[in-house]
């Protein structure tokens, strides 16, 4: 069974940067996580 579909990656801190919300998305990209949530500040 394929978990990673399963996966939502977060990156949920205010302070985040662009260059830290565009690794995870990425990171998502690669490992083909279903879904990519970041604080809605950006």
């Amino acid at each position: 069974m394929k978990f990673e579909k399963y996966i939502d990656h977060t990156l949920l801190k205010p302070e985040s940067t662009r260059q830290q919300i565009d690794q995870i998305i990425e990171e998502a990209k690669t490992y083909h996580f279903k879904s990519v949530c970041v604080n809605p500040t950006h």
